[in-house]
């Protein structure tokens, strides 16, 4: 029994609990336990392998080729013992072939035939070769002149007498035609290794000096031909880290954001096991192009000196790593190469919360779900990790604190657990919040994208010794026949389709252009991104969470191609990647399954998506959605949501929708257009409008335009205005540089975002025009009335649905068209002019302006090798009028530290090279009178001045500033 009395007893315990917090405050507000560091702000040396010492044994084979039928030949050859663990190369000189089937056969000693590869169901993609390797504008590695033809490879192994080959057949692009043609036969085996380029004391010091991101065939992007293909290859890329004696208690987890395809990792020349249940043909960390994996390097590192990063990677179908027979085709944007997204070394405690990626440990730190809404009370789940990597137990201290975006304490939480030794301990917290901001999509009626800070922390004893966090939306999406429902509130799902790319680019992106194309959509009153045939990135999904863009994300594939092994293998880990990596964020809407499924075979279901995720992501009530139709063997119980490809059909009881909606028509003419094609825009733009609205009014539960950017590939067909052979499909809401169609302004003034929010015009795009014409605007107001060189044309009501005004047999006359909005009182409220151009005198250059983020923090050009600006050139007349028919040739200069990357002509243009007006051509022609480059920062802080001319024309010049890393 206590001799004190009650009263002192309680005085004594709030004094303790006071001195508790306020150690515990001094502890928060020290700094932070842990350290990250963007390894890819500072030089990474960088290598493509162009050739190895190979030994051709060709000429020693007595190779017996015959023609095995109509459709086929075989091969048959013998080999001697130096031939082991060779390569068989089969080419041929046809460069339209990009299938080829076979069954690949080497005889043992006994006699028997054991199978080396089988692809007489899934073909062999084909490689393509060209009569080029060396880049002439000196940046990488890449095609300069036209493909000669195809080939493939594959290793043979030991212990073969002979070989053969037999059921030989190839296909070209349409998999409708068989090629008849006699292959070339090769036998090589490499004397040399690139191994040595992961040991520590390799000189590198003759190797180029890159940032990261970095994609090794940006140059070979929007070439000049509808037949060239990007480089595969393999590169290296390593990095140079100084570790120091006092560090050596600390673990060292190092995060890739994104390698495309796949990665060996090395440290300090040993190498890092990674845990795919796929069989390699060599040492292989990670497959699999835009999903994070985190590594634990401790026991590698050396404190005290210099430790070397040595990163392989291959985007070659026949490369070091399993190919996984999909994600391979370029005009999906899945032929990139290198590490394109973000590369960071967490410095933590040995106790620690681990990264949220599952390759290849399997393990995780937080998940956090919305569990129930109501506008009185939310409750959340919040399940953490602790790792203990030392080698005694120990007794910590787990707290979780939950912000308001005004920095105040909205819930705390905590446990106490004992850890064994080299061991995990499970925490799991069960919140109710009240009268919680809710998180709503862009554009809602019913909220914003609200974001709550979660801080997690470890405490051993009075000691913060490990603190990570995470921005927590609170929301739910549900789901009926119909429609989701976001915090129990109907949606509409519109938005856009896109590709993890940018001209001059390729996916190597800077965050900073990964926000600005979320604002776009966010701007133009959407609220969905579905990314084609890879995941968002997480810089991407980071921006969506911010600007309320809902996400269809899908962990990789192509179409139709999700069947056998190892796809089978590779896309169920591809799952369990995405749905543990991506969880947490409120922005993810649906996990995407598929681009179509296979019509027969060992089938990728969509059904296996669901069990990952009902296993990962259980607290959560994502969809999953199968493109192109009602999945195949899924339970009738289970709600699916069912996608289309340019088509929509309702199916009862599925929310469905048209999850890609372009303009191609496969009877060879095509609803598709450049952005500079004014003439033929408005048809352009009343064919997706109208797309849009039949849709919506038969219960779709949501609608993509695809895409919100023009992207290389999918040029096959005839547009509107006759043309034909032009680099990228024609369909999307803005070209390749982000400048608008007139679709897109449609959206974003009138069709998408209410009269309430933002009352909007949108005019057509050019007043340079003859003769009698039809005037077309949409607006969301009550009335639009038009003005030519300020006399009235009359007023007129936007059509009820597709919100668009027509002034017919409109006499044109130079000057001034003006569109002005009205609201219900006939004010003035918004306004879009266009105005006749004159004679092209001169050119203007725009530094396109840096981004604010909606909740603070502008983004700036920074000296660390891969950010980015985007400079804009206009042509305009003595009147300072845009010169929206020119198409001058505009050369470009670049003075001080900073590297031009340029962009990109959306035709191609008959009898010149490849590199005519693509990346890295100094030289590009005006679309629509302006065009857009892109200028890589360097890792020199500079003054960067930037100059154009043209022939007949005004030249001038602008200036930026390039700032230090720390600015």
């Amino acid at each position: 029994m206590s001799l004190l009395p009650k009263k002192t007893l309680s005085s004594i315990a709030f004094l303790l609990l006071i001195n508790f917090l306020f150690v515990r405050c001094q502890n928060t507000n020290s700094d932070t336990p842990n350290k990250t560091t963007n390894l890819g702000e500072t030089p990474w040396k960088y290598h493509k392998v162009d050739s190895l010492n190979i030994k051709n044994f060709t000429s020693d084979l007595n190779i017996d080729l015959k023609k095995e039928d109509e459709e086929g030949y075989k091969v048959h050859f013998n080999l001697k013992e130096e031939m082991s663990e060779s390569n068989l190369k089969v080419s041929f000189t046809n460069n339209k072939i990009v299938q080829i089937f076979y069954l690949l056969e080497g005889q043992k000693t006994d006699g028997s035939w054991e199978v080396i590869s089988d692809h007489l169901i899934n073909s062999k993609i084909a490689t393509p070769k060209s009569f080029a390797t060396v880049d002439e504008t000196g940046d990488t590695v890449g095609l300069i002149n036209k493909q000669k033809g195809v080939y493939f490879n594959t290793k043979i192994g030991n212990n073969f007498q002979a070989i053969r080959i037999s059921h030989l057949v190839t296909k070209n692009r349409w998999a409708n035609k068989i090629i008849i043609e006699e292959p070339q036969i090769e036998l090589l085996k490499t004397t040399s290794t690139t191994k040595n380029f992961a040991t520590a004391d390799f000189d590198d010091s003759n190797w180029q000096s890159v940032g990261i991101p970095h994609c090794f065939n940006d140059n070979d992007t929007y070439l000049n031909s509808t037949d060239s293909y990007m480089w595969r290859g393999e590169v290296w890329y390593r990095k140079h880290l100084f570790l120091s004696e006092a560090q050596k208690d600390k673990n060292f987890i190092l995060e890739f954001q994104g390698v495309n395809v796949g990665a060996a990792i090395y440290v300090n020349g040993q190498f890092i096991k990674g845990n795919t249940a796929v069989k390699q043909t060599d040492e292989v960390t990670h497959v699999g192009g835009f999903l994070p994996f985190a590594l634990n390097i401790t026991s590698k590192l050396v404190f005290g000196a210099e430790n070397i990063i040595a990163v392989r990677v291959s985007n070659e179908t026949d490369g070091f790593f399993t190919n996984p027979g999909f994600g391979i085709y370029e005009g999906f944007g899945m032929g990139w190469g290198g590490i394109v997204s973000p590369v960071f070394l967490h410095e933590v405690n040995p106790v620690h919360i681990p990264v949220n990626a599952s390759a290849p440990g399997h393990n995780w730190g937080n998940y956090i779900a919305t569990t129930n809404v109501s506008s009185e009370s939310a409750d959340i789940r919040i399940i953490t990790n602790v790792e203990n990597n030392s080698s005694i137990n120990e007794s910590i201290t787990l707290v979780t604190e939950l912000y308001n975006s005004k920095n105040e304490l909205v819930k705390e939480d905590s446990a106490e657990k004992d850890i064994l030794a080299n061991n995990t301990a499970v925490f799991d917290f069960k919140q109710t919040i009240t009268n919680p901001t809710l998180w709503f999509p862009n554009n809602s009626p019913h909220g914003t994208p609200y974001l709550y800070t979660l801080q997690t922390k470890i405490y051993k004893g009075k000691n913060l010794i490990d603190k990570r966090e995470d921005k927590v939306g609170i929301r739910t999406i549900t789901w009926d026949e119909n429609y989701c429902y976001v915090n129990n509130k109907k949606h509409f799902m519109q938005g856009f389709g896109h590709r993890n790319i940018y001209p001059a680019l390729g996916s190597a992106i800077p965050d900073e252009l990964q926000w600005k194309d979320i604002q776009l959509i966010a701007a133009s009153g959407g609220n969905t991104l579905r990314v084609g045939h890879v995941p968002a990135t997480k810089t991407m999904v980071d921006a969506c969470d911010v600007y309320g863009i809902m996400i269809f994300q899908n962990s990789g594939d192509n179409e139709w191609v999700l069947k056998g092994e190892p796809a089978k293998t590779y896309k169920a880990e591809y799952d369990q990647e995405m749905i543990t990596a991506f969880r947490n964020h409120p922005s993810i809407a649906v996990w995407e399954s598929n681009n179509g499924l296979p019509k027969k075979g060992d089938v990728y279901h969509a059904y296996n998506t669901y069990k990952i995720a009902q296993k990962l992501d259980s607290l959560n009530s994502r969809i999953i959605h199968n493109r192109d139709g009602y999945p195949s063997n899924w339970p009738d119980s289970l709600r699916v949501m069912v996608g289309y490809t340019n088509r929509y059909r309702k199916i009862e009881g599925s929310p469905t929708l048209n999850t890609e909606v372009y303009g191609a028509n496969w009877g060879g003419i095509s609803w598709n257009i450049a952005r500079h094609d004014f003439e033929n825009e408005v048809t352009f733009t009343d064919y997706f409008v109208n797309n849009y609205l039949r849709d919506k009014n038969d219960r779709a539960c949501g609608w993509i335009d695809w895409m919100l950017a023009e992207t290389q590939g999918e040029g096959y067909t005839t547009y509107l205005n006759g043309m034909s052979k032009q680099k990228s499909l024609g369909s999307s809401a803005m070209d390749g540089n982000r400048i608008p169609k007139l679709k897109y302004n449609v959206y974003k003034k009138a069709l998408w975002i209410p009269f309430e929010t933002q009352p909007g015009v949108a005019l057509q795009t050019s007043w340079n025009l003859s003769g009698i014409q039809t005037v077309s605007a949409w607006s969301n107001c009550n009335e639009v009335e038009l003005f030519l060189n300020g006399q009235s044309l009359d007023k007129r009501h936007p059509e009820k649905d597709s919100k668009k005004c027509t002034w017919e047999n409109i006499k044109w006359a130079a000057g001034t068209l003006k569109a002005v909005g009205l609201d219900a009182n006939g004010k003035e409220v918004c306004s879009d002019i266009r105005t006749t151009a004159g004679k092209p005198h001169r050119i203007e250059l725009i530094v396109e302006p840096n981004l604010t983020k909606p909740n603070g923090g502008t983004f700036t050009i920074k000296a660390n090798g891969t950010d980015t600006a985007i400079i804009t050139a206009r042509i305009l007349d003595q009147n300072e009028n845009l010169c929206v028919n020119s198409t001058n040739n505009i050369q470009f200069s670049v003075e001080g530290s900073a590297t031009y990357r340029g962009s990109y002509n959306f035709y191609v243009t008959p009898e010149k090279l490849l590199h005519y007006h693509t990346p890295g051509d100094l030289e590009l022609q005006a679309e629509g009178g302006l065009i857009r480059v892109a200028i890589k920062s360097n890792f020199e802080a500079d003054t960067i001045k930037v100059k154009a001319q043209s022939e007949g024309l005004k030249g001038t010049e602008v200036i930026y500033e390039i700032h230090p890393i720390n600015d």
